[in-house]
C-alpha cells in the first residue's frame, strides 16, 4: 500500500471511530464531557504518527460530523471548540514550559468562556441546567480540573502508545 494511501485510510479510520464515540455518548446521555475526552484519546495514534497536519483535519472532520448527526449539540461543540484540538496543539504548548502552561488555561478559559456564553445567549441559563451564575462559574472550576486531568492523560497514553501500543498496531513501522 502506499505511503499516502495509508495514511488517508488510518485517518478516515480514526475520525469515524471518533464520530461513533461521540454519538454513542452522545445517545447515552453520558457523553457530554466524556465524549469529547475520549474521542481526543483516539487522536494519539494520528498525531503520535503524522503529526498536527494530519490530526486537525481528522479533529475537523469528527466535530462536524458530530454536530450534523448528533442531537447533542453542546457536546459537539465541546469536542470542536474545547478538547478535540488539544492533541494536536499539545506537544507545541509542552515546548514553552511555564509559559505554555499558562497558555493552554488561557486558551481553554476563554474558548469555554466565549462557547457557554454563546449557548447562554441563545438558549438561556435555565435551558443549561444553571441556575446562577456561581453554578456557571462552578462549572468553569470543575472543566479546568477536567483539562488538567486530560493533558495529564493524553501524556501518559501517548507514552504507552509510543512505548507499547505502537509496536502492536503497525508492526512494520519503525520510528
Amino acid at each position: 500500500m502506499n505511503a499516502g494511501t495509508k495514511k488517508i485510510t488510518l485517518c478516515a479510520l480514526f475520525a469515524a471511530l471518533g464520530t461513533v464515540v461521540l454519538l454513542l455518548g452522545g445517545a447515552l446521555g453520558i457523553g457530554t464531557y466524556a465524549g469529547p475526552v475520549l474521542a481526543g484519546f483516539l487522536l494519539i495514534p494520528v498525531q503520535y504518527e503524522y503529526g498536527w497536519r494530519w490530526t486537525l483535519p481528522v479533529w475537523l472532520i469528527t466535530g462536524v460530523l458530530t454536530l450534523m448527526l448528533s442531537p447533542d449539540r453542546e457536546m459537539g461543540l465541546i469536542y470542536l471548540l474545547l478538547l478535540g484540538w488539544y492533541p494536536a496543539a499539545k506537544p507545541v504548548f509542552d515546548r514553552l514550559g511555564f509559559l505554555g502552561w499558562v497558555l493552554k488555561f488561557l486558551a481553554f478559559n476563554g474558548l469555554a468562556i466565549a462557547l457557554y456564553a454563546a449557548l447562554f445567549a441563545v438558549l438561556g441559563m435555565a435551558e443549561l441546567g444553571f441556575a446562577t451564575v456561581g453554578s456557571a462559574l462552578l462549572l468553569l472550576a470543575m472543566g479546568n480540573v477536567l483539562f488538567l486531568l486530560y493533558d495529564f492523560a493524553l501524556k501518559k497514553l501517548t507514552g504507552l502508545y509510543g512505548a507499547k501500543l505502537r509496536r502492536r498496531l503497525f508492526p512494520g513501522n519503525r520510528r
